[in-house]
């Protein structure tokens, strides 16, 4: 495997991600969408609902973005990355009809965001592939499900009252909901500390799966992390129509700062989401940190 093979692994992800976005639209068209105030055009449109494009275009829309993702597969079917593909078509086929009627879609969710793409996408990059074990228990691979985890446990608390789908947070109820949401904010910084311990001091290994440079993501303890605890110790929303906070409050960012006017009519996703992108962003921003601070070193040595 080399850089460019990691290049097109991501592009292959990327064309399938297109395509599950706009068959997750299709497929919720005559489910949750299927109402004048669903949640989904509360916060954003919908091309098939209010009449942009026809059924007709939208398929071929599809089929376009697909086809980078087809052709990348077929190429990988004979390399390690080959489980990839028959994971991902599952989850992208199933995941509306099949894994959230289940409240299986969080799951889903993680198991995409952390096995399947962070850790092939390790693969893709050239980390030696030893075994199916290896991607459920690298803790690097959990980090990047968690953070994916967050987010749709948000999105779906939202979702709660205005979707007929069993989802995990309406299986759990708000208390529950909200639980998780806290500890899928909480987990990965738990994670990421005892990885650094472990790995430097308690069982020193040659080879770390989590370099010191990741530890720049504890910058959102001290921000995203107590603004979106907060958010989450409100409790549910006592009106649908407004959030729980006024639309002029703002909460410090690490990178981006966290703004109830601008988010709603999104609420815990908006807060989840902005933990979760900042933790990742912040994780391989100080992946390469390191990186280019060894490479250079190793120049002047």
């Amino acid at each position: 495997m080399t850089p460019w093979t990691a290049l097109l692994f991501a592009v292959d992800g990327l064309s399938w991600h297109l395509v599950h976005n706009l068959l997750n639209d299709w497929q919720d068209l005559n489910d949750d969408d299927n109402v004048e105030d669903s949640f989904r055009l509360a916060y954003g449109c919908h091309v098939l609902k209010q009449g942009f494009v026809t059924k007709t275009t939208f398929l071929k829309i599809m089929a376009g973005v697909g086809v980078p993702g087809a052709i990348l597969t077929a190429v990988f079917r004979t390399t390690a990355l080959a489980p990839a593909a028959l994971y991902g078509i599952l989850a992208l086929f199933f995941y509306t009809i099949v894994f959230k009627p289940l409240a299986l879609g969080e799951i889903v969710i993680y198991l995409v965001w952390g096995p399947l793409m962070a850790g092939f996408g390790q693969i893709a990059a050239g980390a030696p592939w030893t075994g199916p074990a290896a991607l459920f228990t690298d803790p690097s691979v959990a980090l990047f499900g968690l953070s994916a985890f967050a987010m749709i446990m948000g999105k779906h608390t939202d979702k709660i009252t205005r979707s007929n789908k069993k989802t995990l947070p309406k299986v759990l109820g708000y208390p529950g909901a909200l639980f998780g949401c806290g500890f899928s904010i909480v987990a990965p910084h738990v994670l990421l500390a005892a990885t650094l311990v472990k790995e430097r001091f308690l069982c020193p290994t040659p080879t770390p799966t989590i370099p010191w440079g990741c530890a720049l993501a504890f910058l959102t303890l001290f921000r995203e992390v107590p603004s979106t605890l907060s958010i989450l110790r409100l409790g549910q929303l006592k009106d649908k129509m407004q959030p729980n906070l006024p639309m002029d409050t703002q909460f410090k960012g690490t990178l981006v700062d966290g703004d109830v006017g601008r988010a709603w009519p999104l609420w815990f996703v908006a807060f989840t989401g902005w933990h979760g992108v900042t933790f990742s962003y912040l994780l391989v921003l100080g992946s390469a940190l390191e990186w280019t601070l060894r490479v250079f070193a190793r120049s002047i040595l």
